[in-house]
């Protein structure tokens, strides 16, 4: 049996499968960034039946010619109706929506709408489908804030500067002080005390007898809103006086640290492990000792 062999056409198109199409660009929803923001969305996907395919930050979005992107404004409303029913889902931690958004990418906020759609359309049993590979990396992301939150509760050093105010620096992977900070206000309500976030250029301040403590960014200072100047702001550069005696409670503690260590039992790459480097810079008791020799 003849076999009759088709010459090719180079003129001919090749016929394009499923495979070889070319993937279509990915429309964006825009929002402020906000958690009210990012709640408002979430109201508009049943209220308006738009879709949830990539949420964006409006400082991070990029324009392009293919796509005009979904502008999503900011009701404080709406955010308020969608938080408010997280509690008929008992089993639901609201907390997980807080982590996801402070975890601050794109991926996240895109991953818990949808984790938010899913549980209003579905109920709780959709939170523990972590088929769903966006509502898998959601529970990631919890654990990977739970465990920069314990760090942070562990790794926080005070200084007393000359004014008598208590200062921490802090330069966590993620934005977790807002989720650390009622730790420090729970255990220390009779000092006033403020710990600062380096890396993002804000902290919280507490004064005795405040009920919370109270947010406080970079423009603050600037602005003179830190109780009529009464406080300096502290830059990476330089710092603000220390108490006299600050010194000497600081040698007291690495001295400490120096006398519960056994040499002969040093386990260096354990050591990092539990006390990461990138944390060293803030910790009294690793930096050198100024008198030794």
């Amino acid at each position: 049996m003849k076999q009759v062999l088709r010459k090719r056409n180079p003129t001919r198109a090749p016929c394009v499968g499923p495979l070889m199409a070319e993937a279509s660009p990915i429309q964006s929803t825009v929002y402020d960034g906000s958690l009210a923001g990012l709640l408002s969305v979430v109201f508009s996907v049943f209220n308006e039946q738009i879709p949830i395919t990539r949420l964006v930050r409006a400082h991070r979005y990029a324009p392009d010619m293919f796509t005009s992107p979904i502008q999503v404004a900011t009701n404080s409303e709406y955010a308020r109706r969608v938080w408010d029913g997280l509690d008929r889902f008992e089993d639901f931690d609201r907390e997980l929506v807080l982590r996801c958004w402070l975890f601050d990418t794109t991926q996240a906020d895109t991953d818990i709408a949808h984790l938010l759609v899913r549980l209003y359309r579905e109920g709780c049993d959709a939170v523990q489908d972590f088929r769903d590979e966006a509502i898998f990396r959601c529970e990631q992301i919890r654990k990977k804030m739970f465990r920069e939150i314990h760090r942070t509760h562990a790794f926080v050093r005070f200084a007393e500067a000359a004014d008598g105010l208590y200062f921490a620096r802090i330069e966590p992977d993620f934005d977790v002080l807002p989720l650390a900070i009622e730790h420090f206000e729970q255990r220390y309500q009779d000092q006033e005390w403020m710990i600062w976030d380096d890396k993002r250029k804000y902290g919280f301040w507490f004064r005795p007898g405040m009920p919370r403590s109270e947010r406080i960014s970079s423009a603050d200072f600037a602005a003179g809103a830190c109780v009529d100047g009464s406080h300096d702001l502290v830059t990476e550069s330089e710092s603000s006086p220390a108490a006299a005696h600050e010194d000497g409670y600081q040698r007291l503690w690495s001295t400490y640290f120096q006398s519960v260590n056994i040499a002969a039992r040093a386990n260096p790459r354990l050591h990092r492990q539990h006390v990461p480097v990138r944390y060293w810079r803030n910790l009294t008791e690793k930096q050198p000792d100024p008198t030794a020799s």
